[in-house]
């Protein structure tokens, strides 16, 4: 039974990661064909084995990680797959790998920006982790005339399609070492789809109530990402804006930290650059000290705000692990019912399932609406 939720799991995953590919090829200029990433089957049978092995209780404990590690995996063997393709075919894209806030020293000394050439070798500190390292390492194809990457002579027209032809039809060997991410740190970059026929998309929440201050700068970041495509994040503390509107400009994502920040009752509202609720790494930030809500505006205006209120101040572990034990819970139940859907529909409907059970959960207070409603 686990094996087949692995498959089914690497399917939505996989077609995910091969669309965002596309989208960011086709961004960048470069006639080049997404790589999907490859079932590792020897990953999939070894977990198997090893929960099979398991009482009830340990196998509980154990189940997140594991889940969360499988489904890193195939992420993480995209990007390694799509950015070798690129540098084989004479292309210069480079790879970046951003550090958490409260990181540790060893994952602070790495954050930084690479060419892929000099960090190509998969074991490669860069492309390391420890345990329970939430890193994030990305990269976007580069724009420009092609380089040679041994010679770092211009390659010609001729000898770039002779060689973007003959990568599009190689298989990429891939090294198939661990790399234990949360799978749900990249899932927003991938273009997710809106259903057309959802019916009370916001039934099961509240109606928004917004302040004047916050209508505002809510739309102020919604049109700040529609002009850039980049995320906007603004940072209330006891009801006035602390910080904001700002944009990371790294990689399209809008980090931030509560250093220098004074006040309490902190709410984070910022913007999504696809058609996405707030992400598990969004609701984790209610774990925070001192974070009371969160919320998003995404690229149709829908917005969604968490609050705490009279639910339950979890840890970000607790968080992370009812949301993995939840969202397999999802897939179960409704993997046998999207049948008519496309993956990018797929994601949206069980991400959107997966946040309403999470937020029932822990008994949180959760506004929905349209901003221009």
């Amino acid at each position: 039974m686990l094996s087949n939720v692995f498959k089914s799991d690497y399917k939505l995953i996989a077609d995910a990661c091969v669309i965002a590919q596309t989208e960011m090829n086709k961004n960048a200029n470069i006639g080049l064909k997404a790589i999907a990433p490859k079932y590792d089957d020897d990953r999939a049978h070894s977990i198997v084995w090893d929960m099979a092995q398991r009482d009830l209780n340990s196998f509980k404990q154990a189940y997140p990680a594991y889940t969360d590690n499988f489904y890193q995996s195939t992420v993480d063997e995209a990007v390694k797959a799509n950015v070798d393709f690129q540098w084989k075919s004479g292309l210069e894209p480079k790879v970046t790998r951003l550090a958490k806030y409260d990181c540790c020293k060893w994952c602070q000394s790495l954050e930084g920006t690479y060419r892929y050439e000099d960090v190509s070798d998969s074991g490669n500190d860069v492309w390391r982790r420890h345990r329970n390292c939430r890193c994030l390492i990305v990269y976007a194809p580069r724009k420009g005339k092609a380089v040679d990457v041994k010679t770092r002579k211009p390659v010609d027209s001729e000898e770039l399609k002779r060689r973007l032809e003959f990568g599009s039809q190689s298989k990429i060997s891939l090294s198939g070492k661990t790399r234990e991410k949360l799978f749900e740190l990249r899932m927003k970059d991938l273009d997710i789809a809106k259903p057309k026929d959802l019916e009370n998309e916001f039934a099961d929440y509240l109606p928004l109530d917004l302040r004047k201050l916050q209508r505002k700068s809510l739309i102020e970041i919604f049109e700040n990402t529609k002009e850039t495509g980049f995320e906007y994040m603004v940072i209330f503390a006891d009801g006035k804006i602390v910080k904001g509107p700002y944009t990371s400009g790294i990689y399209k994502r809008v980090y931030f930290t509560l250093e220098n920040i004074k006040g309490n009752d902190i709410q984070l509202l910022h913007s999504h650059t696809n058609c996405s609720l707030l992400s598990l790494q969004d609701l984790t930030r209610l774990s925070i000290d001192r974070v009371s809500s969160v919320g998003n505006v995404n690229n149709v205006g829908d917005v969604y705000i968490v609050s705490i209120g009279n639910g339950i101040k979890a840890s970000e572990k607790e968080i992370r692990e009812i949301y993995s034990t939840i969202y397999t819970d999802v897939v179960n139940d409704l993997k046998f019912k999207l049948t008519e859907y496309n993956p990018r529909e797929k994601t949206y409907i069980l991400e959107k399932e997966a946040f309403y059970r999470l937020t029932k959960h822990f008994e949180w207070k959760v506004q929905g609406g349209n901003l221009y409603d």
